[in-house]
């Protein structure tokens, strides 16, 4: 894919090409980490966190945990960061997510993550990096609002014909009849279309041809010239299809970070029941 230098996605030919220091953070958990991870790279799992309420003090709850999660990792703001994982998975792009949505612009994800690194004959390492946790710190925040969506205006633009709200989940997701933990609801929001996260994944290590993923894009609905909000569960898999889209050339995207979790347990909004209606 080609290189965009702001893009949240970039490749090894990106990163061979800086010549000032990446911070690079691995973003899997732990004992993968510890089992060999990039030279250098910190590791900073987040995949637990669960971005619970959008409302006015859920969100600023959202942005203080995320800056002491981010903060304390070692992550400065004068750091060009590229978080990656397995390959291209759903660790690594919540977390340069909600870096650059923090006001971090230097945040990228390493398209196809360890898996490319190695399949390029690179060498992993078990060295401790040089980065250290920083106990008690915490990440300037200055919160980019236009890169997410909150519950209440997800709602708004359920009948906003120039809105494309698009569910990313599993299809047993989307018509409801997986059991989610933590949803006293199961289902969908009202009327949205379907685009399933893998689909434009080959094997989640690589997004597939670009050309191919406009077309699935297309065929759900998804296009350039609407407003797009992307939500799945818990907002792991809607980032990493927000970094596809953004890759794309996609001009006006938005994440609803609370997603299902937090749309499921507010009795007020509407959720349509597997076996209704359909689009």
């Amino acid at each position: 894919m080609a290189d965009r230098a702001m893009h949240l996605l970039v490749d090894l030919d990106w990163l061979d090409g800086q010549t000032a220091p990446v911070l690079l953070v691995d973003a899997r958990p732990a004992p993968e980490y510890a089992h060999g991870h990039l030279p250098g790279a910190i590791n900073l799992d987040t995949f637990f966190y669960v971005n619970e309420h959008t409302d006015p003090e859920g969100l600023q709850t959202i942005e203080a945990d995320w800056a002491h999660m981010l903060g304390e990792a070692g992550i400065t703001p004068g750091d060009r960061v590229v978080f990656y994982d397995a390959g291209t998975e759903n660790y690594a792009p919540r977390g340069a997510f909600m870096l650059r949505y923090l006001g971090h612009e230097a945040s990228h994800v390493l398209h196809g993550g360890i898996a490319d690194w190695r399949a390029a004959g690179r060498a992993v390492t078990t060295e401790p990096p040089e980065r250290q946790p920083t106990p008690g710190a915490r990440y300037p925040v200055t919160p980019r609002r236009a890169m997410i969506a909150t519950a209440d205006e997800v709602a708004a633009a359920l009948d906003d014909p120039q809105v494309g709200v698009r569910d990313v989940r599993a299809t047993d997701e989307y018509h409801g009849t997986r059991p989610m933990q933590g949803n006293p609801r199961l289902g969908r929001l009202p009327g949205v279309a379907h685009v399933e996260w893998t689909s434009l994944l080959a094997d989640k290590e690589r997004y597939t041809d670009p050309a191919a993923m406009r077309r699935i894009l297309t065929e759900a609905g998804v296009v350039p010239e609407k407003k797009i909000i992307i939500y799945c569960q818990r907002s792991h898999r809607a980032t990493n299809t927000y970094t596809a889209l953004e890759h794309l050339g996609y001009p006006n995207l938005r994440v609803y970070p609370g997603s299902f979790y937090e749309w499921s347990r507010r009795a007020d909004l509407p959720v349509e029941q597997p076996g209704e209606r359909e689009r």
